[in-house]
């Protein structure tokens, strides 16, 4: 599996090219110190964190996984989250499920980084309807 360390240090330097402080963008999210922990690859936040830090910047998650994996075409990436956001905005609890058994197997048959954070956001959604957790301890 690829290292995730970089993610935060991505983050610090998206941050410090926009200018903005790490007290400006963690602000009633987490602390300045954990933020600073994580941009120096010296320890991790939660996903939802990442994903509010993200907003914050007006980054769409899928902008971001690219910047870190260093690619320039998302267009199937930017397809499977928008239909992630829709099915979420429908409450549509089944559909969710599917997509992300799908994401899942994908993560499980290539062993990428990528689509492991692209499972988790969509168990994430999937979680935050239903109230259930559908990762295995495995996972």
């Amino acid at each position: 599996m690829e290292t995730v360390d970089n993610y935060g240090a991505i983050f610090k330097n998206i941050r410090e090219k926009r200018g903005l402080s790490l007290t400006q963008v963690a602000r009633g999210i987490i602390s300045p110190a954990t933020l600073s922990r994580w941009g120096n690859g010296k320890g991790e936040i939660y996903f939802g964190n990442v994903v509010s830090l993200l907003q914050r910047l007006n980054i769409y998650l899928d902008e971001f996984i690219s910047i870190a994996q260093g690619r320039k075409d998302n267009a199937a990436i930017r397809a499977l989250l928008e239909q992630v956001q829709k099915t979420y905005s429908e409450d549509n609890a089944v559909r969710l499920e599917e997509l992300a058994q799908r994401q899942i197997r994908c993560y499980q048959s290539s062993n990428k980084e990528l689509d492991f954070f692209l499972a988790m956001t969509i168990c994430s959604c999937y979680e935050d309807i239903t109230g259930k957790n559908i990762l295995s301890d495995k996972e």
